[in-house]
């Protein structure tokens, strides 16, 4: 004798338990209908997307239907399986993962063959890193371009970086050929009040010190010598240290054992800063020291982090700091975005993050911690758009040795908060720390530097923002 006495009552009798027990045995009903299944039609939003941003694929179909990801259905991106989740019954949600810039299908497929597809557009790394050789640090110039001392490679000097391709080209003027002739002492070349000028020294080896204010230009044939930059103080011979041009006619300068002088004037007898370079708000109102490697080996010494008057007087420093890797100006010059660390009081780390300072006080305005990465890079502003982008630095841990990942924060600067983390396409073998980042107004691109300590080497990153 059936349970139930014909189609009509069993019918019936589902739809009350449905009634009662809600999607589960909605399944039911509708696998008790008769006919074709409804055809597959998906809708995505959004069609423009951050590489590691979110993306929501939603159709009517799907809410009656049990979905187990990898069997009922999968997910794919140009034919790649997305790892997804089910927000609502009639969504799917992935996260899309490290891929180049450009358009790629997305494609639902379900079990019973049924799909559809979308075409998106992501936004993401533009194109796969490149490697130059013999450079020990670099700064931008502006545009796709950065300045860069150049050693272990012919000739050793300075040498101009094109990080649209890679290239490197010897600037005339500041090369050398041989041991024993002149060398690069200031690696990151420094910053002048002007506009399109650098500070560098180009001084025998084992001689006194010797900046030049050089003016530069698109290519290396259009830098251009100057003046001979009076900082009244003479570093010890061979070693390095930097320098900034101030409006003044001296001269900011830090020396290799982190000592600051303001035109021969020590401000600061030992400010542990070591590898830094001086970075100027627009106008060259204010400046501040950014490090470019970072001390996490000693998290317990914290600095106090200078912060000065264009003119160089020392206007205050920032406590309890123990890092300053990278940092911008508004283009008014009245806020200060920085990238920070701090020691962690529960272990014996650094934490990370970005923070925003008013520029004649110091005063903390907001902070945003920055959880798993290993260090934080530099910090950029957006010129147009009200967005900040942070380069970081990821660990990976694998059994034949240390490998790390990359990528770009975008944070919103009306609300100081994370939109989006941009990962590289690529990992890469970890053999140093520290680099700078440079946006490029006429591609909108954001090209970041990593150095690789102690092999001389420069990686490069290009991440596009629209």
């Amino acid at each position: 004798m059936p349970i139930l006495p014909n189609d009509g009552c069993r019918l019936a009798w589902i739809s009350v338990v449905c009634t009662v027990l809600g999607c589960m045995v909605t399944v039911a009903c509708h696998e008790a209908q008769t006919g074709p299944p409804l055809p597959l039609a998906i809708a995505v939003t959004p069609t423009e997307v951050w590489s590691g941003g979110e993306v929501f694929v939603t159709s009517p179909v799907l809410e009656p239907l049990r979905l187990v990801p990898g069997i009922d259905y999968v997910l794919l991106l140009d034919g790649d399986t997305l790892d997804t989740w089910r927000p609502e019954f009639t969504t799917l949600s992935a996260t899309i993962p490290p891929v180049y810039s450009g358009h790629y299908w997305l494609t639902l497929v379900l079990v019973d063959g049924r799909r559809d597809s979308a075409r998106i557009r992501v936004i993401g790394e533009n194109r796969p890193n490149r490697y130059i050789g013999g450079l020990i640090q670099a700064v931008g110039v502006g545009g796709s371009a950065a300045l860069g001392a150049v050693e272990w490679a012919t000739p050793w000097g300075y040498g101009l970086l094109d990080l649209e391709d890679g290239s490197l080209s010897a600037i005339p003027g500041l090369g050398s050929t041989g041991i024993g002739e002149p060398v690069p002492k200031i690696y990151a070349p420094g910053p002048s009040y002007r506009a399109g000028y650098v500070v560098v020294d180009m001084s025998i080896r084992d001689s006194a010190s010797a900046p030049q204010v050089w003016q530069s230009g698109p290519t290396a044939a259009d830098f251009r010598f100057d003046h001979v930059l009076d900082c009244q103080h003479l570093v010890a011979a061979g070693l390095p240290y930097t320098a900034a041009e101030l409006s003044t006619g001296g001269c900011l300068l830090l020396d290799h054992a982190g000592a600051v002088f303001t035109n021969g004037i020590r401000v600061l007898a030992d400010s542990g800063l070591v590898a830094g370079e001086f970075r100027f708000s627009p106008g060259a109102g204010w400046a501040i020291i950014v490090t470019r490697y970072r001390m996490q080996t000693f998290p317990e010494h914290l600095r106090a982090w200078p912060v000065f008057r264009g003119n160089g007087d020392l206007e205050y420093t920032l406590s309890g700091i123990a890092e300053v890797p990278g940092a911008a100006f508004s283009p008014d010059g009245d806020t200060l975005y920085a990238v920070v660390a701090r020691p962690d009081p529960t272990t014996a780390s650094l934490r990370w993050s970005a923070d925003i300072f008013e520029t004649a006080t110091g005063r903390l305005l907001a902070s945003l911690e920055v959880p798993d990465v290993v260090e934080l890079i530099d910090i950029v502003l957006d010129p147009v758009l009200g967005r900040a982008y942070v380069a970081y630095r990821t660990e990976e841990r694998f059994v034949r040795g240390e490998f790390t990942g990359c990528g770009m924060a975008v944070l919103d600067r009306g609300t100081w908060a994370l939109s989006v983390g941009v990962p590289a396409r690529e990992i890469w073998r970890s053999i140093g720390h520290g680099g700078a980042a440079q946006f490029d107004s006429a591609t909108m691109q954001l090209h970041v530097m990593h150095f690789w300590a102690g092999d001389e080497q420069v990686k490069v990153h290009t991440y596009d923002t629209r």
